[in-house]
């Protein structure tokens, strides 16, 4: 666990000051400055809150997104489906402009400063992650075969990634669905 809050904290210093130099280039008065400290609480609170059950499902999601808020049903079943006992889902928010969802209450996190994505590497949304009983990345990339373009996604999936890789965790075996690229909106600081 040290190593992984070493390799966090490294990621943030790297990122949090290179964000800072292009920023005081673009502004010299930044309305809302993001310190390291700042980024650590952040990481520390979703840590707590979703870090305590053996698995960890992250999506991120954005109601600005028409391939994202197509995902809204999806996500339910997956939350209804699961061993609760076994996985902890967050439905990441990185959009300060999205809309709170009440079917989300329970498992959405604001990461406004990034801070969450950044230690992921997210780049859009949706985009998913499922963490390991040890916090490795077991499977990364799309929900299932939908999008296949930016601004294209087909009505009916054929291969269902995400509840594949959670089913076979469920029933004890190997993840049987390699990582893939995760098509949908871009994510941006707003």
């Amino acid at each position: 666990m040290q190593i992984i809050i070493v390799f966090i904290v490294s990621i943030l210093i790297v990122s949090c000051s290179t964000n800072d130099s292009k920023e005081r280039r673009e502004n010299p008065l930044p309305k809302h400055p993001n310190t390291i400290s700042d980024s650590i609480s952040v990481l520390r609170s979703w840590q707590n809150r979703f870090l305590n059950k053996p698995y960890t499902v992250l999506i991120t999601f954005s109601t600005e997104c028409p391939i994202s808020k197509s995902y809204v049903s999806d996500i339910q079943q997956f939350v209804q489906q699961s061993n609760p006992d076994s996985f902890a889902f967050c439905v990441l928010i990185p959009n300060v402009s999205s809309r709170n969802m009440a079917v989300f209450k329970d498992i959405e996190f604001r990461d406004t400063s990034l801070a969450v994505c950044n230690t992921f590497g997210f780049t859009v949304y949706p985009e998913c992650v499922v963490l390991s009983k040890k916090k490795k990345v077991i499977y990364r990339g799309c929900i299932d075969d939908r999008p296949v373009d930016v601004g294209v996604i087909y009505p009916h999936a054929t291969k269902k990634f995400l509840a594949q890789v959670i089913m076979d965790i469920q029933h004890n075996t190997n993840i049987s669905v390699p990582s893939n690229k995760a098509i949908g909106c871009f994510i941006g600081k707003e």
